[in-house]
């Protein structure tokens, strides 16, 4: 699928658990929990770039002979500029609450003692258009990210207020906790592990994770799905269960997810659909 993508649409953060699943704004997700990625709808850039590789030149005398090219096209460090000061982003990257104790006044702090980065996942949405001029969204997963908050320097009309500082890890594990080698997304990468992946889809993307407390059968998603389709593997509204595909029951335009059954008590239900981003 060949097109072009233009700008930065959306980001969003996500906390993972020790088994590598999406836990939403949870750093830990109690049983019956539900909880949806955070998404700031207003960065203005992610530099990351793959760094250069080194080439090595093989010379005999005065003569050059051939040249040998080493370096791993793996993410290095980068920073993600976010064009308002988003009090909640600040909280759950930092660790800490924002207090409004007093209704006049709002407190909140970059923490920074913090003794290490916070590891989330990122991901970054963008337009993409094919050649035909068909439109897609193309979204870029980075399931393990160290991150620290640091505020953008004071300037005149300085529109960067929040930036998080960046560093990605590789992974063995999507943020549905599924392997890449041919058991999972079967994407044929080397060592099957990779720092970032990228999902092409008709429409933009969110996530939400429902832990089962072994009763409930029913969850709600953060925004409005587009499509009532839960079709197993032939649908925008995807869901895994354990790292499995497992189809929904129904999920209504309003967000009710319905599974199939209850399940067992811990069972991790990732629910990726496709939304305009309208709040419920």
């Amino acid at each position: 699928m060949r097109g072009f993508i233009a700008g930065l649409a959306r980001a969003g953060l996500f906390f993972r658990d020790s088994n590598g699943y999406a836990t939403g704004t949870q750093s830990t997700l109690s049983n019956g929990a539900t909880s949806g990625a955070y998404v700031f709808d207003f960065p203005i850039t992610a530099g990351y770039q793959p760094p250069p590789a080194i080439n090595v030149d093989i010379t005999g005398g005065d003569k050059r002979i051939t040249a040998i090219q080493f370096g791993n096209a793996y993410t290095p460090p980068f920073d993600l500029a976010i064009a308002d000061f988003d009090t909640s982003l600040i909280t759950l990257a930092g660790n800490t609450s924002a207090n409004t104790t007093n209704s006049f006044y709002t407190y909140v702090s970059t923490n920074p003692n913090l003794t290490s980065p916070r590891q989330v996942g990122l991901f970054f949405q963008s337009r993409y258009t094919l050649d035909d001029g068909s439109a897609y969204w193309l979204t870029t997963f980075m399931p393990s990210v160290a991150i620290r908050v640091k505020k953008s320097q004071v300037g005149f009309q300085a529109k960067a207020d929040v930036v998080l500082a960046c560093t990605p890890s590789m992974v063995t594990k999507a943020h549905d906790g599924r392997g890449f080698g041919t058991s999972g997304m079967n994407l044929g990468l080397e060592g099957d592990v990779t720092d970032n992946y990228d999902l092409i889809s008709a429409r933009p993307i969110h996530l939400t994770t429902f832990k089962s407390d072994a009763a409930a059968t029913t969850f709600s998603t953060t925004y409005k799905p587009i499509s009532t389709v839960v079709t197993n593997n032939a649908t925008p509204n995807q869901m895994l269960k354990n790292a499995t595909a497992t189809a929904l029951t129904s999920i209504t335009l309003a967000g009710l997810a319905t599974l199939a059954a209850a399940g067992t008590a811990a069972d991790v239900h990732i629910l990726l659909y496709q939304t305009d981003y309208v709040l419920i």
